[in-house]
């Protein structure tokens, strides 16, 4: 048997020193960054809370689920 040769994927090339908008277009990827982390951890909250309550009806879920969103706000 021949081993499979694995096609080593191409490194993003980042973003060239003389681009016009260059700290614009990092502050946005950081800012995307930090959104995407914030919703993830708002997610992780949603999910730990859910676990830690007793079953419910689905609409008093629903109602847990609303107060977190206010309550997060």
């Amino acid at each position: 048997m021949v081993p499979k040769k694995r096609q080593k994927s191409k490194k993003d090339p980042g973003i060239p020193n003389n681009w016009p908008f260059k700290e614009e277009l990092l502050n946005e990827v950081e800012r995307q960054r930090q959104e995407a982390e914030e919703e993830k951890k708002k997610k992780k909250a949603l999910n730990k809370k859910k676990k830690t309550t007793p079953k419910k009806t689905l609409v008093e879920e629903e109602v847990i689920e609303n107060d977190l969103e206010k309550s997060e706000e």
